[in-house]
């Protein structure tokens, strides 16, 4: 057999080889289309007697799914989006909502000019309900996630008089942001939001850490939030 032979049976093999891997591809894709569905997310948000109205806290609502791959952004307070803070560093203020923050890779990689200015407006003064369209697998278990965070709120844990280098020192931060966390699915559509941990007292990490023993006032910055979903069956 000559070398024109071999290298055309190889040829061969690799395009074949090629062809049944979009096919697969694409057979995979469609059946994870074919379960994808619009839902109705709706939350509702009373704040807590640390919420004051001339100095609100920041605040993000997200879901993701259960292997912690982030979904979509519900709702996000606005200078906690554009990251417009006065006289913050140059990196901005990544301490304010880190799990957010991380969970959405910068939130402008995850969603276009558009749909972010959709989720996003100045911190409420008061209680507020959100509802916003989203795309979710039908079947598949979910969480919705919240993060709030109010500067300057210091406390024994996080005093201002804190060393630069030690590990209590927050920078303007004081208490780390408070985490809540509530599974979302069809067989449980509607849930609320329990206390689950905290952010990165530096920004640095987007894990939640278990540090609510820390949290004093920063725990009544929200009474209560409330996450529903609901199918909405004209849609897919």
């Amino acid at each position: 057999m000559n070398s024109k032979s071999i290298f055309r049976k190889i040829f061969a093999a690799f395009f074949a080889l090629l062809v049944f891997q979009q096919v697969w591809t694409d057979e995979i894709s469609g059946k994870a289309s074919e379960n994808v569905r619009t839902f109705l997310v709706r939350a509702v948000v009373a704040p807590g007697s640390e919420w004051k109205e001339k100095f609100p806290p920041q605040f993000a609502l997200w879901i993701q799914d259960s292997d912690g791959n982030f979904s979509q952004t519900i709702f996000a307070t606005k200078k906690a989006s554009k990251k417009k803070w006065i006289f913050a560093p140059k990196d901005g203020r990544p301490e304010a909502l880190p799990v957010w923050y991380h969970s959405c890779k910068n939130f402008y990689a995850s969603e276009s000019e558009n749909e972010m200015d959709a989720v996003t407006s100045a911190t409420p003064k008061g209680g507020f309900e959100i509802a916003r369209k989203i795309q979710l697998e039908e079947g598949k278990k979910y969480f919705a996630y919240a993060e709030v965070n109010k500067s300057f709120d210091y406390n024994e844990f996080y005093p201002k008089d804190a060393e630069k280098n030690a590990a209590e020192y927050s920078g303007v931060n004081g208490q780390p942001s408070a985490v809540y966390r509530a599974e979302v699915s069809f067989e449980n559509p509607e849930a609320k939001l329990e206390l689950v941990g905290t952010g990165s007292l530096d920004g640095k990490s987007g894990s939640v850490e278990d540090k609510t023993e820390t949290l004093t006032t920063a725990k009544n910055l929200v009474e209560k939030i409330i996450v529903s979903i609901e199918f909405l069956e004209d849609e897919k």
